[in-house]
C-alpha cells in the first residue's frame, strides 16, 4: 500500500521520480568475519535463487520477481520476509507488471548474502502478460489463462 501511495503522490505532482530499493537477495549472512577474497554466497541453493531473481530482473520482469520471492521464502525456509519487502514496495511503486527493460549491472557476495546493482526502466513492451502480470491490481479483468 505504501508503494502505491507514493506512486499516486508522484503522479499527482506530474513530475518524474526515481526509486531506489536496498535489500539483500539471499538472507544468510556469515556471523563471523570473513576476508573479502574468501567471501561467497552462503549456500548453493541461495546462489541458485539469487540467479533466478537476477534473471527475472534482467528481463524486466519486476512483478514476476516480486511474486517469485514468496516461493523462495518457502524453499529456503526463511522465517522472515524483511529482505523481500523492498522488492514488493518497488513493484507497487513502479507498477505491478513486467514491462521494463532490466539491466543487471553487478552481482557479488557480501558476507555470504547476494548483492546486486540492477536498473529497471519502464518500457512500452516487455515480457508483459505472464502468469503474475496484472495491469491494474485494483480491477479484476478476468482470467488470462496463462497456464492454458
Amino acid at each position: 500500500m505504501f508503494g502505491k501511495a507514493v506512486r499516486d503522490a508522484v503522479e499527482a505532482t506530474g513530475r518524474k521520480a526515481m526509486a531506489v530499493a536496498v535489500t539483500s537477495l539471499s538472507n544468510r549472512l556469515f556471523t563471523e568475519y570473513i576476508a573479502p577474497e574468501d567471501d561467497h554466497i552462503h549456500s548453493p541453493k541461495d546462489e541458485e535463487w539469487n540467479r533466478k531473481l537476477l534473471e527475472f530482473l534482467g528481463d524486466g520482469r519486476l512483478e514476476d520477481a516480486a511474486q517469485l520471492s514468496r516461493v523462495i521464502q518457502q524453499q529456503v525456509r526463511v522465517a522472515k520476509v524483511v529482505n523481500f519487502k523492498p522488492l514488493w514496495w518497488l513493484s507497487a511503486f513502479m507498477g505491478q507488471h513486467n514491462r521494463y527493460e532490466g539491466d543487471v549491472l553487478a552481482y557479488a557476495p557480501i558476507f555470504g548474502t547476494g548483492a546486486t546493482v540492477t536498473g529497471l526502466v519502464p518500457a512500452p513492451h516487455g515480457i508483459g502478460d505472464k502468469e503474475f502480470d496484472e495491469d491494474d491490481v485494483e480491477t479484476f479483468k478476468g482470467d488470462r489463462d496463462v497456464l492454458g
